[in-house]
């Protein structure tokens, strides 16, 4: 089953959609699929001359990504959702830049045939030491059972993709899938993929993990990972210790940056110009679009439509019509394809899809195509969610389809009814900004006939060569190849003119103290769960 829920997010409210819990969805967008002796995997940045070890201070505000859930002996878990990459290892990292996979628990994997997967452990692993005070090692059987824990706690990964786990040695996991699965790496190399033993860190209910950082509660609001002893050479970080200080709320962490009391502040808007401190900016993981809603029927329910849009040249004028760079000057927003800028190795580059005719503002092209369609005029109601940000968007996109011969009008509706709307696929067309695209399938399926839940498109869409392109890129072993596959899906999908129509992903900014290096924002998770022994803070009490 697909996710949905609305968050708040500096103000903003989005519709979120959980990766791992789109698998269901996912799988019936795979088929057939090839097997492979074995997928390059990259090792560790080489670390040359270290620097003394510092100390690193983050900061976050208070949420409730991880209820304290208190076990058997009253003790409540303390590591926050964010942190989880911090202090567990996972069998491999993930860099979506590339896309490449990473060593990480794993040192190898093959692929025999389509549907199984075979990993190979690092020798020598271990966890953190627990509260009994004993040290166990990661094995087959340890990683299997941490699976079957996940399985039982309704991890769609392990109960939808995965269809057995087989440990032929101590260092061998064997998975057993249920359908090609392309999204395999990505979803292992995420939090709720964790490694986890069996016994728990002292005074909580978290079981121990085996990164790189060893948590313990500090003060009241503090917490500290320390750097992982077990670990030696290239796998041993350069910091001695990362510490993470919880505020009740931004500004309060925006004083502390200011007082130089924390190293990072992450933002979801622009900072101010402040000397010495770096400034780093990334599109985040969420998508702005138009949805054009094609056919009145849609999940067996009569639902508003434009039959016009069934046109692609009619929605070839609508995407011709859009000024995206006064669209995307909104708020720096950064130039999206159906797979966002978040996932480079597999989205579109800005310069490709500037190319592409579709988005190129043109209202006198946009103007003829509307008249060889015999749709001049077209009225149609644009609904959006009545939020600030949403409404100047409205009023560009509105203002821009005036000028090339459209009649819009701008429906504002407040969140919770206009989500349950386009949840239904209930509009003419309207303007939306969905999240946790946290990986690349995403943007895929939500113009496939199935649609992201493998039920129906929320735009009425439907070409067969494109869902047959999908099909093949989603199950592909080696997300390289899947990359490939999915720029060439993409290419087909914008010739024909979709129905959904990507407006852009909002940025996400970083803010860093002098002194603190190696800190690489734009690799996303792989930053925190990976490439955190590169880190480099000075020297602290």
């Amino acid at each position: 089953m697909t996710q949905f829920s609305s968050r708040r997010h500096s103000r903003r409210r989005f519709i979120a959609l959980g990766a791992s819990a789109c698998a269901a969805g996912f799988l019936v967008a795979c088929m057939g699929g090839t097997s492979t002796n074995g997928l390059e995997m990259k090792g560790r940045p080489k670390i040359g001359k270290r620097p003394p070890p510092g100390v690193l201070r983050l900061g976050r505000v208070a949420g409730a990504n991880t209820p304290p859930t208190p076990n058997a002996a009253g003790a409540s878990n303390f590591i926050d959702a964010d942190d989880i990459l911090l202090a567990y290892a996972r069998l491999v990292g993930v860099d979506p830049r590339g896309p490449a996979v990473y060593h990480d628990a794993a040192e190898s994997v093959e692929q025999p045939a389509p549907q199984l997967v075979r990993f190979t452990l690092r020798e020598g692993q271990q966890y953190h030491r627990d509260a009994a005070g004993v040290v166990q090692p990661i094995s087959s059987d340890s990683v299997r059972n941490d699976f079957l824990r996940r399985a039982s706690e309704g991890n769609t990964l392990f109960t939808e993709v995965v269809d057995r786990i087989d440990r032929p040695d101590s260092r061998t996991v064997v998975l057993h899938l249920k359908a090609p699965f392309g999204l395999l790496f990505e979803l292992l190399a995420t939090p709720s993929a964790s490694l986890r033993g069996d016994g728990m860190y002292a005074g909580s209910s978290d079981r121990v993990g085996s990164g790189t950082w060893v948590p313990s509660k500090g003060d009241r609001a503090t917490m500290q990972f320390a750097a992982n002893p077990a670990l030696s050479g290239d796998l041993r970080p350069l910091l001695s210790r990362v510490e993470v200080r919880t505020a009740g709320a931004a500004d309060e962490l925006d004083a502390a940056f200011s007082r130089g009391e924390i190293d990072l502040r992450l933002r979801s808007q622009p900072p101010g110009q402040t000397p010495g401190v770096t400034e780093q900016k990334r599109p985040a993981r969420r998508m702005r679009g138009l949805g054009l809603s094609l056919i009145g029927q849609k999940n067996g329910a009569t639902v508003r439509s434009i039959a016009a849009f069934q046109d692609a040249r009619v929605r070839r004028a609508v995407a011709m019509s859009l000024d995206r760079d006064a669209i995307l000057a909104l708020d720096g927003s950064y130039t999206s394809g159906p797979v966002g800028p978040a996932h480079a190795g597999d989205a579109l580059s800005d310069g490709d899809l500037r190319a592409h005719p579709i988005y190129r503002h043109d209202a006198d092209e946009a103007r003829k195509l509307l008249t060889a369609a015999g749709a001049n005029g077209l009225q149609f109601r644009i609904a959006l969610p009545d939020l600030p940000v949403m409404q100047q968007l409205g009023q560009i996109v509105a203002a821009n389809l005036q000028d090339a011969g459209f009649q819009p009008r701008l429906q504002a509706v407040p969140f919770d009814g206009w989500q349950r709307s386009f949840l239904a696929g209930d509009f003419e067309s309207t303007l939306f900004e969905i999240g946790a695209l946290d990986t690349p399938d995403i943007g895929l399926r939500l113009h496939t006939t199935e649609g992201i839940a493998g039920k129906f498109s929320l735009w009425g869409y439907s070409n067969p060569a494109y869902d047959v392109a999908v099909r093949a890129a989603l199950s592909a072993f080696d997300p390289k190849v899947r990359a490939e596959q999915s720029r060439a899906a993409q290419r087909l999908l914008l010739d024909d003119g979709p129905a959904m129509l990507p407006l852009g992903a909002t940025p996400e900014f970083a803010s860093i103290a002098p002194g603190i290096s190696g800190y690489d924002f734009n690799a996303y998770d792989m930053n925190v769960g990976y490439l955190s022994t590169g880190w480099i803070a000075p020297q602290r009490a």
